[in-house]
């Protein structure tokens, strides 16, 4: 994991994901190929976040591009990960950017995959930050950072490359 430098102690740049902790929020965002630096990468984060929030916390997922599907190693450690590490999460949105219908397509694919998993926690696909924050203003307890403060850290963040920084 490498720090980004931004002022905080939990900005973090892997290979596939940039991402950042914000009053209790995990922000990531990833490109199209989900790697297992990225997975530990959510995971720390996850933590951080808890120490900001304990009464639980809300991730979001930015995919930039159209994500190809992991490799069964990759599918495998996400889902070991996601079992174990699951405490403490109330909401989890994944934002796939893009407009038309295979964009569409490709949101209805994931939630219904989300759907059939039995997710622990609520989780929605949407469009933008915007709308994963209204989802998660829905689940989190407390106050949460305003929506276009989130916005614009998403936005903020650089784009994710395949070689660790």
């Amino acid at each position: 994991m490498v720090r980004i430098g931004r002022g905080s102690d939990v900005d973090v740049k892997v290979a596939g994901c940039t991402g950042t902790v914000t009053q209790g929020i995990v922000l990531m965002r990833c490109g199209s190929e989900l790697t297992r630096a990225a997975i530990d990468a959510t995971r720390d984060m996850q933590v951080a976040a808890l120490a900001q929030r304990p009464t639980g916390i809300g991730i979001i997922l930015v995919i930039d591009g159209v994500p190809s599907l992991p490799s069964s190693g990759v599918r495998a450690y996400a889902a070991k990960m996601a079992a174990q590490h699951s405490d403490g999460i109330l909401a989890h949105a994944t934002v796939m950017t893009g407009e038309g219908f295979a964009m569409s397509a490709l949101r209805s694919a994931l939630t219904g995959i989300f759907l059939m998993a039995k997710s622990p926690y609520p989780r929605v696909v949407v469009g933008d930050v915007e709308s994963a924050m209204e989802f998660l203003r829905k689940h989190l307890k407390g106050s949460i950072p305003a929506t276009h403060d989130v916005a614009r850290v998403a936005k903020s963040l650089p784009p994710p490359t395949l070689v660790d920084a």
